[in-house]
């Protein structure tokens, strides 16, 4: 499962939408402002399509959120055009080729048209996909970038790594313990990747500048070492392995997102630990280090393995929601932050 936070249908509440990776659908629930959530509508993405990943943007112009979502299974990316109402248009889709693996992806103008790119990740493969946008919903292939023999690719971020003000793309290698990173040119052309090692198997990653330098750092969720590692950016594009915080034995980290969830103005982060059935949240110092972990069990058994976070009550402090595969539940934890 994977969940996503946006304001759909332009009432100013929050609403959700759920990848549904064993069924055929993708879910919205509407918010009323108030941590509840509608009865979900579910749009089809198509028979066994096991949708596995979500991205929200504005991809036809028309100043209203629309849909893209990973269908691994059925390889091909699924499009719903928003109306700005909660209604959406049938699904479209865009074949990442044939028996390709897409796993993750993100949405960003990579070659300032204005229009919204695409860069997909391909597990198995070991590549990464840029998809060029058409501005109308559509998309273009236009680069298969090279991860490495057996690197396991999985969430993509897109930012500015070396201050060159175009945007660049950071990768988890899941299989190498390595964050791969590709430095663009600002036409939709990329450098060869560049790597970084961490200690194991870096499912998740999230960019912000934990140290306060004016450079991004990378922080990851570490499946396979139950751990988050959180390495420095040097500016230029590379990053260097500072400290490893324990998301406790067994927690095999699947998600990382970060937030100031104390409202200190230190960026935190926020864990889903899908081994131990519960989200851990670390408190930063603004130095790049962070507390022990604080728990909420998401129940036993739940296997939390994405985390969305948001104000879903108006009162102005973070709330998050987990998405949970083996009870296909979400879970809304409301802060008490005062």
């Amino acid at each position: 499962m994977a969940v996503k936070t946006v304001d759909l249908n332009n009432d100013s509440f929050l609403d959700l939408v759920v990848a549904n990776r064993a069924g055929n659908t993708t879910s919205v629930l509407f918010g009323y402002g108030n941590g509840s959530f509608t009865q979900r509508i579910d749009l089809s993405t198509g028979p066994n399509a096991g949708t596995y990943a979500i991205a929200i943007g504005d991809v036809n112009k028309d100043n209203q959120s629309d849909i893209v979502v990973v269908n691994r299974h059925a390889s091909n990316i699924g499009v719903f055009l928003g109306h700005g109402n909660g209604t959406f248009s049938k699904q479209r889709t865009i074949s990442t080729g044939i028996n390709s693996t897409p796993a993750e992806l993100a949405l960003h103008d990579l070659n300032n048209d204005t229009f919204l790119d695409l860069v997909v990740s391909d597990h198995e493969y070991d590549r990464v996909f840029v998809f060029l946008g058409t501005g109308d919903g559509g998309f273009t292939r236009i680069h298969d970038l090279s991860t490495g023999n057996s690197s396991g690719p999985y969430l993509i971020i897109i930012n500015d790594f070396n201050n060159d003000n175009l945007l660049d793309i950071a990768v988890g290698n899941g299989d190498v313990n390595n964050v791969g990173v590709f430095l663009g040119d600002g036409t939709g052309n990329f450098s060869q990747q560049i790597t970084t090692y961490i200690e194991s198997g870096p499912y998740a990653l999230v960019a912000i500048d934990f140290n306060k330098d004016g450079i991004l750092d990378i922080a990851t969720a570490n499946y396979d070492s139950n751990n988050t590692s959180i390495l420095f950016g040097n500016g230029d594009g590379t990053f260097r392995l500072q400290n490893t915080f324990s998301t406790g034995n067994e927690s095999l980290p699947y998600a990382v997102a970060n937030g100031d969830f104390n409202r200190d103005n230190i960026e935190d982060l926020i864990i889903a630990n899908s081994g131990t059935d519960n989200i851990g949240i670390l408190l930063g110092d603004g130095n790049g280090r962070f507390r022990k972990q604080k728990i909420y069990s998401t129940g036993s058994g739940s296997n939390a393995v994405e985390i969305t976070i948001g104000d879903f009550n108006r009162d102005n402090r973070l709330d998050f929601v987990s998405a949970n595969l083996n009870n296909n539940i979400i879970g809304i934890f409301l802060s008490t932050c005062s």
